[in-house]
């Protein structure tokens, strides 16, 4: 048995049906405009006011430059690596040894 589609459906294209389907619902909410509203505050609660709390731009006061910062962080990992690559000497007892 072929099921046969109205040419309404045929013509119109997903993307339409679905923000059709997603408008008809949202018009017929009651409850539910309240809750979306709660979840976009939340939303920009999170996305918004916790990124500026939580992650300054600290090297905006570093440098005008972008080499400027490139540099600074360069600066700051490299003796981080010359901590880590003693670490490791010391955890595999090349170190210990010596001492």
């Amino acid at each position: 048995m072929k099921t046969t589609k109205s040419a309404d459906t045929e013509r119109v294209p997903w993307l339409v049906r679905v923000w059709r389907f997603y408008r008809d619902g949202f018009a017929s909410m009651t409850v539910g405009r309240t809750l979306w509203l709660i979840i976009g505050i939340k939303l920009v609660v999170f996305f918004v006011i916790i990124k500026w709390v939580f992650f300054p731009n600290f090297l905006a006061g570093k440098s005008d430059t972008e080499e400027g910062k490139a540099e600074y962080v360069r600066s700051r990992l490299t003796p981080r690596e010359q901590v880590l690559d003693l670490t490791r000497e010391i955890l595999t007892n090349k170190t210990i040894k010596q001492l």
